[in-house]
């Protein structure tokens, strides 16, 4: 905080001396307080700037808080859990179940604070077991009958959390033998609990966590108890700024010298604060005035609940099994020019939280846009271990020779196979061959048919046609369309490698036009009867758009496409896609329209212009969580450096809010026509990047 000025000294006089000792007196006999000077003048607007920096803190921090909502929901799914509250267990074999079991064990190891809460705590492991029941966010749980999340707090500390309702239905038995179905009836009544048990599972809000947040929201951010600064995190020293919080929590929002606005809302209307301090109009305030505060007119609540959560291995479900991380040296379906629906599960892990699909990249140093930090995608047909070609006789898939595994997923083996006619016709396919283990899932088998009805069903120029699917010896087939070519992101990793910069702005807007009209195609598509069929395609990715030496583009993998008639269903809070390439609604499990892809779209681009990730972090949950929140200041900042009109269009193609994007990808496409190259000047470039004598030509 800066000194007040300090007036020139003058000699004391004795008159001078009486006075101030009058003043004093009067001030004491009075029981005046001096107050620090910490407020600013009342003709400075500080409730905006203040509103502004809390609704980005609370947003970031009801991301991380809604991660942990599918661990929570699994956790209170566990029938050895259910089985226990149905038959009545009481505190103490509660409390020892969550203290020695295993089935418990990843959520003792991976959560500082686990509980199952009725109108009383019956088991909390952690702190903090004198509040929970009586929180407002398992008191809000519990009316609403669903998961939910936010802050709580704890013994001096805070948490981000998760509940989730213990359905106990699950759990009952049929009749017992020899027993009347009424008395059974009777029994399962008498057996049911008062009031719905709640499981909640929380992380420390640590210096680790807030650091996270500063670095999404570009703010400071803390928390206090009204004496003391507990953690916090940020740049330009965040404990010395926001240490002048402390102690005016309730009185903000405030300035704090310098151009910082401080602001500060309680958590679950205890004795906790969340503090934050941004940069904001106070600079130019000149001195603050020593003047009571003014509270905020609205306190901003610090969480979000969203139905469904996120589904990630600690928080995100997959489809059918982990995305397996390329090896070194491995190649994609796209990089031997096979186009493929390869892993539908994208970019999530699946199972308990904590799990990622594997080792992550580092992640890159910020850079600004045009910088060369390529940290490449996960294709979609990521190979566990290269090519490898079929050793002896080629296997055969229906009327299919597969003679080169070229890539593998999730749901799928990927090949590159022939199908031969009369006078030595051959033709070139890729083969998606299900995962045999798979096919006694009838969840994986769906989606596996509901991939192939739904691509096949869409022929357009733009995207990559499915010519046939099948099942032989047990196992379920796609046959799809041999691309010549490469995937987007070898083509953007290749232009900065040979040319030393990422795409300029007309080829990249071919490509995503190309890419919106496939989408605009599919987004329209209706029932016979007229009804649109809504389709999302949920995965939209470089590594899902090949590019053929011809120029030509073409959108592949539906797999995890969202439709009205599909056959498999995506249960509400599930996340499906690639982290790095995400709406932040569906990162958070919402509800999807055709406007979160047009998002996907626009990330797409900013990957063609910079090189570069806009979501990055060391594992999937993090990018998962920076996904939600959608792009920060910061990003947008980065944006703003693109050469126009690239900055102008990515602005509102990424626009948080869903409706301040464009209406359509037809509208998306309309914007980018007029700059954008032709498919002969991508050719050249391919031509550039990839010479024909080195192509490698699969027969």
């Amino acid at each position: 905080m800066s000194a007040e000025p300090r007036p020139v000294a003058r000699p004391l006089g004795w008159r001078h001396l009486g006075i101030a000792a009058g003043a004093l007196a009067l001030a004491a006999g009075l029981g005046l307080r001096v107050r620090s000077p910490a407020v600013a003048p009342a003709a400075v607007d500080l409730e905006t700037p203040a509103r502004a920096s809390l609704l980005r803190v609370e947003q970031a921090l009801g991301a991380q808080a809604r991660a942990l909502e599918p661990a929570a929901a699994a956790a209170a799914r566990l029938p050895e859990l259910t089985a226990a509250l149905n038959m009545g267990a009481d505190q103490a074999t509660v409390q020892d179940l969550l203290d020695n079991e295993d089935w418990w064990a990843p959520y003792r190891t991976e959560f500082p604070l686990s509980a199952v809460l009725t109108e009383i705590p019956l088991a909390v492991v952690g702190p903090g077991a004198g509040h929970l029941a009586t929180s407002n966010l398992v008191q809000g749980g519990r009316r609403r009958g669903a998961t939910t999340s936010g802050l709580l707090p704890g013994e001096g500390r805070a948490f981000v959390a998760a509940t989730a309702p213990v359905s106990l239905k699950a759990a009952r038995q049929p009749g017992r033998p020899g027993g009347d179905q009424a008395g059974d009836q009777a029994g399962d009544k008498a057996a049911e609990p008062k009031t719905t048990p709640i499981v909640l599972l929380g992380r420390l809000v640590d210096e680790k966590m807030l650091q996270k947040v500063a670095e999404l929201t570009g703010d400071l951010v803390g928390l206090t108890d009204g004496s003391r600064l507990i953690e916090a995190g940020g740049q330009r020293e965040p404990i010395r700024i926001l240490g002048g919080l402390v102690g005016h929590e309730r009185g903000a929002p405030l300035t704090l010298g310098a151009g910082w606005i401080g602001a500060a809302t309680p958590i679950d209307g205890g004795g906790l604060f969340i503090v934050v301090a941004s940069m904001g109009a106070a600079a130019t305030a000149g001195p603050p005035a020593a003047t009571e505060a003014t509270p905020t007119r609205a306190a901003l609540g610090l969480w979000l609940a969203v139905a469904g959560g996120l589904s990630l291995g600690v928080g995100v479900v997959g489809s059918a099994a982990p995305r397996r991380r390329r090896r070194p040296g491995a190649r994609s379906e796209a990089q031997t020019v096979a186009s493929t629906a390869a892993a539908s599960t994208g970019d999530a892990a699946a199972g308990i939280p904590g799990a990622d699909g594997g080792a992550a990249a580092a992640e890159p140093a910020e850079a600004s846009p045009r910088a060369i930090t390529l940290p490449m995608p996960s294709s979609p047909g990521a190979a566990a271990g290269g090519t490898e070609p079929m050793p002896g006789k080629p296997l055969r898939m229906g009327r299919y020779e597969l003679i080169e595994r070229i890539g593998e997923g999730g749901m799928a083996e990927i090949f590159f196979a022939v199908a031969r006619g009369a006078e030595n016709f051959v033709r070139h396919f890729v083969v998606k061959r299900m995962h045999p283990q798979l096919a006694r899932s009838r969840e994986a088998v769906n989606q596996f048919i509901d991939e192939a009805r739904l691509q096949s069903a869409l022929v357009h120029s733009n995207i990559v046609p499915v010519f046939d699917f099948g099942k032989a010896g047990g196992e379920y087939f796609l046959a799809l369309e041999y691309i010549h070519g490469r995937d987007l992101g070898q083509l953007v990793q290749m232009h900065v490698e040979k040319l030393g910069r990422p795409m300029d702005v007309a080829p990249a807007f071919f490509v995503v036009h190309e890419v919106l009209e496939a989408l605009a195609y599919a987004h329209g598509q209706t029932a016979k009867d007229g009804r649109p069929l809504e389709i999302v395609h949920r995965d939209v990715s470089p590594g899902n758009v090949l590019v053929s030496y011809q120029g030509e583009i073409k959108l592949t993998d539906f797999g995890i496409a969202k439709a009205g008639r599909r056959v498999s269903r995506t249960e509400a809070g599930m996340v499906k896609g690639n982290a790095s390439f995400m709406s932040p609604e569906q990162a958070r499990g919402e509800t999807v329209d055709h406007r979160s892809d047009i998002f996907c779209a626009g990330l797409v681009m900013f990957y063609c212009l910079t090189g570069q990730l806009l979501y990055r972090g060391e594992t999937t949950l993090n990018r998962l969580l920076r996904a939600a929140a959608g792009p920060a200041t910061s990003q947008f900042g980065q944006i703003d450096h693109l050469p126009l009109p690239a900055a102008k269009v990515l602005r509102r193609a990424l626009a948080i809010e869903p409706g301040r994007r464009y209406a359509s990808a037809t509208e998306f496409a309309r914007e980018l026509a007029a700059s954008m190259s032709t498919r002969s000047e991508l050719a050249r470039i391919m031509d550039a990047l990839f010479p024909p004598g080195q192509r490698r030509d699969l027969r």
